[in-house]
């Protein structure tokens, strides 16, 4: 096929990416959306006396170059908006109390994050046997590291970047790299000293590739400032308000059935960037296997809830990224986020913004409610 012609299904950052790759690549590409808006749970909203949130993810964190070069090619580089000093300050909620995560190996030592005997059960890591097999992320953590860092450390990190409970998520499917070092090396001390020793040959070699420090970062009309340009650069191939009713195999290629349109859209390929059930039930009754296995993966919901004050209303100084909720800690909430701290330009002046996350897998009821 001299331009084969692909078929993107869901309009998200997943679906965006995609339909910019394979335009680049030379394929002709059509990118369908069900929503009248583009970026999925990607989706940022100006309210009036408070400036700019988002409704979805807060922020990027990376240092992966070609990332970055995508948002210098669709212009929103200078609306980048860096996270500053406030951001390497954290916290976790403890017994009525924020209680400040050390920021290196002294700073753990005289940080009471974590009792004397949990520090010390620590170092007793590299000569726990490496097992074989899954495991839980809370199993693998407190077989390694001891339960007290497993739940006291660990559980709010997985609770607030996947809103997950770590006694259920697969640690190959979580954290695939780590698992891989512990069962060829050993241990985590053994892994980290060998990725340092191969990072070093590399940089010698000068075949290490070329990165960044990584950055926390936003837009000034927050991230869904990002999915709206990756979709004005896709210069009219996106179609928003389209439900897609199924998508089944010809003899030259696939052929996508759209909702209150009789016109199908026929295509060389189909690209799915869909949630998991939606996917499975886009393959239809010809491929039931797969569509019952997508159809099984449970998502955690999560709502956000954004509370605006006058800053002389707030007397903490909101000093930091914000902090995370331990579940053994029983609050109704996963963490809250200092957005006015983390970014100042999308919030107007005086203002304060705190984001709080509801729900995820523990508690998904709490994420329904009014």
């Amino acid at each position: 096929m001299e331009r084969p012609r692909v078929v993107v299904i869901g309009a998200g950052v997943t679906g965006l990416s995609c339909a910019r790759r394979l335009e680049a690549a030379g394929c002709e590409v059509e990118l369908l959306e069900r929503a009248s808006t583009v970026g999925g749970v990607v989706r940022s909203r100006h309210i009036d006396g408070v400036g700019w949130i988002d409704l979805g993810p807060q922020s990027l964190r990376t240092g992966d170059i070609d990332l970055l070069d995508e948002i210098e090619a669709i212009g929103i580089e200078d609306d980048r908006l860096v996270a500053g000093s406030a951001a390497g300050a954290r916290y976790l909620y403890r017994d009525g109390e924020l209680v400040a995560l050390p920021h290196g190996p002294g700073d753990f030592v005289r940080s009471d994050v974590l009792p004397w005997g949990a520090k010390l059960r620590m170092f007793l890591e590299p000569f726990r046997k490496a097992e074989r097999g899954d495991q839980s992320v809370r199993d693998f953590f407190a077989h390694r590291l001891g339960t007290e860092v497993a739940d006291r450390l660990v559980d709010p990190f997985v609770s607030g970047v996947y809103a997950g409970d770590p006694t259920r998520l697969s640690m190959r499917a979580v954290f695939p790299s780590l698992k891989a070092g512990v069962e060829e090396h050993g241990s985590l001390l053994r892994w980290g000293l060998s990725k340092a020793k191969e990072a070093k040959r590399a940089r010698k070699e000068g075949t290490a590739k070329p990165k960044r420090k990584p950055e926390l970062f936003s837009f000034r009309e927050g991230l869904g400032q990002w999915t709206r340009a990756m979709a004005d650069s896709l210069e009219g191939r996106v179609r928003t308000g389209v439900t897609v009713e199924s998508v089944r195999r010809t003899e030259d290629g696939w052929r996508v059935s759209l909702r209150n349109d009789p016109i199908p859209v026929d295509a060389d390929a189909v690209v799915l960037a869909v949630p998991a059930g939606v996917a499975g039930a886009l393959c239809g009754p010809n491929h039931a296997a797969p569509a019952r296995a997508l159809a099984d993966i449970p998502y955690a919901p999560v709502s956000t809830v954004h509370l605006a004050y006058r800053r002389d209303q707030v007397a903490h100084p909101l000093d930091g990224f914000g902090y995370l909720i331990p579940s053994n800690q029983n609050r109704p909430v996963l963490g809250i986020l200092w957005i006015s701290s983390l970014f100042p330009d999308r919030v107007e002046e005086d203002r304060v913004l705190t984001t709080t996350f509801v729900g995820g897998a523990r508690q998904a009821s709490n994420a329904l409610l009014p």
